[in-house]
C-alpha cells in the first residue's frame, strides 16, 4: 500500500520506520497487530561483523537465531521485536573466541529490552521508584515489576566525580553519648545554582583542606 501525502510518497516500510526510527539499520519483514500489542519481525543485514574480543571483521556466517526484545509502546500498545541475528566465525587464529554473535545498535548484548525502552524505564524509576514506577510503566505499555526498576537504577553508571570547591562538615550521633560520626557534604545555597561556591568558614584545624578546595564550611 502506498499513500501520497502532498508531494511525498510513504510506503509501508516508511510508516514502520517512522514509528521505529531506531530500527533503521535492520530489515523489517512484517508487523503483526494482536490483542497483546505489536509484534515486529526484523533481521540484521550488515555485511560483516566484528568480533567483540579481537575486533577483527568476519564474513563467514555460522548460524542464525532469533532475539526477542521488548520495545517502547506505540499508541499505548506494547511492542515486541523478533530480530533474526547471525553468528559468525572468527577468522583470527590468535583469538580465543571461535564463534560470536553480531551486535545490534539498538540493544545491548544479552539484553531483553532495547536501549530506548531501557532509558524510558530508567526515567520512570528515577522519578517514582519501584512500586509507583511499576504501576506507571504498565499504563505506558512497558510493564515491569518493581524489582526490575530497581535493577535498572543500579545499572545506571555513576556520574564522574569532581573535586568539590567548598566542603561542608557536620557532626552527628549514631548513638547519643556513645558513637559519633562526621559527614562531609557539598553545601548548596538556596539562592544559587548547585555547584557555585558559597562563602565558607575557615577550615577546621583537625581537618586540612585539599589543595584544589577553596574552603571547608
Amino acid at each position: 500500500m502506498i499513500e501520497r501525502c502532498g508531494s511525498y510518497c510513504l510506503s509501508d516500510v516508511d510508516y514502520v520506520h517512522a514509528f521505529f526510527p531506531h530500527l533503521a539499520r535492520v530489515e523489517i519483514g512484517r508487523v503483526q497487530l494482536g490483542d497483546d500489542g505489536l509484534l515486529v519481525h526484523a533481521s540484521a543485514v550488515g555485511a560483516v561483523a566484528n568480533c567483540p574480543k579481537c575486533q577483527v571483521a568476519s564474513l563467514r556466517v555460522h548460524s542464525r537465531y532469533v532475539r526477542r526484545l521488548s520495545d517502547t509502546a506505540v499508541a499505548a500498545r506494547p511492542s515486541r521485536l523478533m530480530v533474526t541475528v547471525r553468528k559468525f566465525f572468527c577468522d583470527n587464529p590468535s583469538c580465543g573466541r571461535k564463534v560470536f554473535c553480531e551486535a545490534l545498535e539498538f540493544a545491548d548484548r544479552h539484553a531483553w529490552r532495547t536501549r530506548l525502552a531501557n532509558d524510558g524505564l530508567a526515567s520512570v524509576a528515577l522519578a517514582l521508584g519501584g512500586r509507583a514506577g511499576a504501576r506507571l510503566s504498565r499504563v505506558l505499555g512497558i510493564g515491569c515489576s518493581p524489582a526490575t526498576l530497581l535493577r535498572v537504577i543500579r545499572r545506571i553508571p555513576e556520574p564522574a566525580v569532581t573535586t568539590p570547591r567548598v566542603l561542608g562538615v557536620d557532626d552527628f550521633a549514631l548513638r547519643r553519648g556513645y558513637v559519633y560520626a562526621t559527614v562531609l557534604a557539598r553545601p548548596c545555597h538556596p539562592d544559587r545554582p548547585r555547584g557555585v561556591a558559597v562563602p565558607a568558614r575557615p577550615p577546621r584545624r583537625h581537618l586540612p583542606a585539599d589543595q584544589d578546595m577553596e574552603g571547608v564550611a
